[in-house]
């Protein structure tokens, strides 16, 4: 294998890795925990549980919770 065939070879693996990291960002759990706090969202992140009322199960750092760490919900009826 030449040089230029290798370079382009490296380029073209470091053009995957990127773009595999980007189409699955995942946003750090922290960051979800405490924008739940912030909204008064009650949750267990020993048990993976998010307990919401029904008009909060849309929210988008519930749905990333779901989504990303597999959280589960358990819907509160008031």
């Amino acid at each position: 294998m030449n040089s230029q065939s290798k370079y382009e070879q490296e380029k073209e693996q470091k053009l995957f890795f990127k773009e595999e990291n980007k189409s699955h960002p995942k946003e750090p759990i922290y960051y979800l925990h405490r924008r739940l706090r912030q909204k008064d969202i009650p949750y267990s992140s020993r048990k993976q549980i998010v307990f919401v009322s029904p008009d909060e199960t849309e929210d988008k750092h519930v749905q990333k919770l779901l989504k990303d760490y597999n959280y589960t919900v358990q819907t509160i009826i008031k």
